[in-house]
């Protein structure tokens, strides 16, 4: 089950955007498209957190 669904506020690092789709890689892993800008990145889940707007990363 993901852990985020289409439309939520995300997190990788410095950068944060939307999730605009979920999908599963042939790994079994799942990896989501997050927009941020206009700019579509491709993100396995693992390696996202939810977006706090007050929390500033190192």
């Amino acid at each position: 089950m993901a852990k985020f669904a289409i439309g939520d506020s995300v997190s990788k690092g410095k950068n944060s955007g939307k999730v605009v789709a979920v999908f599963t890689t042939t790994d079994g892993e799942l990896r989501y498209a997050v927009e941020d800008d206009g700019a579509l990145q491709f993100i396995l889940e693992t390696d996202l957190a939810p977006y706090h707007p007050n929390h500033r990363a190192a």
